[in-house]
């Protein structure tokens, strides 16, 4: 796929980069230069949802007619580019793009871009970064620092704070999957690493996401097990069944059974 060529970079010693930092998980919030964008600023809702669209983008490069089929699939071809093209303007303007030399938004007749300046952070570009990391390594005790960023920066469901989108549904569903994915993973490496009090501040963080997600209820059981506590062992079992029978209509596991059943006996 063809990538638009972004202009060359000035020195950073020139001090004419903006810079952005952008929040997705919970509540959006972009800021230009540490200085928050504000809902007036962004002028439409569509200029807003554009922007929203090139930031989940992997590369941050979309075309042209992939946005006019996201945010106006109603509408026929040319009306739907040419909805493009005004927003592209508006979006401008909230960013306070007027910066030649490095342009935040870059667009030719086919693609549009968002160009990402040096000492920007958008959280959701950390996140991936951090899950594909702890991928890649598999000894847990030199993945546990990215497996502690990602969790750490899931601060809650992908732009949960804005109208859902058809087009957010597959990032919201994919980020929060990778969350449980490494957050379960962290649980375990604390569990072999003795680090129960960590383990049990994020395991409870994790059920607060999905209270239904057993493995979690395990791990606290088995921490709770580790430091002697039984009657909370006993708690969390009783909870998990509970939980998993009203919003499930299943019961626990056979491992998580047996492990109540270890600390139960006589």
């Amino acid at each position: 796929m063809r990538q638009l060529t972004t202009r060359p970079m000035q020195s950073a010693t020139t001090g004419a980069f903006p810079t952005l930092q952008v929040t997705t998980f919970g509540e959006f919030r972009c800021l230009r230069n540490h200085t928050l964008i504000t809902p007036a600023q962004w002028r439409s809702k569509r200029a807003t949802e554009l922007f929203l669209l090139l930031v989940s983008a992997d590369t941050h490069s979309l075309t042209r007619s992939y946005i006019a089929t996201q945010l106006w699939p109603e509408l026929d071809p040319i009306a739907a580019n040419n909805n493009v093209r005004v927003s592209l303007s508006r979006l401008r303007q909230a960013l306070s793009d007027s910066n030649t030399s490095y342009p935040l938004i870059i667009a030719d007749n086919t693609r549009v871009q968002l160009t990402i300046p040096p000492q920007s952070t958008i959280d959701i570009d950390d996140f991936r970064l951090a899950v594909n990391a702890s991928r890649r390594i598999y000894d847990n005790r030199t993945a546990l620092p990215h497996l502690r960023h990602a969790v750490e920066l899931y601060r809650g469901a992908y732009l949960a704070d804005q109208p859902i989108a058809d087009w957010q549904l597959m990032y919201r569903e994919q980020s929060a999957n990778e969350y449980i994915e490494v957050a379960l993973r962290l649980g375990r490496t604390l569990l072999a690493l003795n680090l129960h009090p960590e383990l049990i501040e994020r395991m409870w963080t994790l059920l607060n996401h999905d209270a239904t997600i057993e493995a979690a209820h395990r791990l606290l059981m088995a921490s709770y097990q580790a430091n002697g506590n039984i009657e909370m062992v006993r708690r969390v079992y009783q909870s998990c069944k509970i939980l998993l029978w009203q919003q499930l209509g299943t019961s626990p596991q056979h491992e998580t059974t047996a492990l109540y059943q270890q600390v139960n006996v006589g």
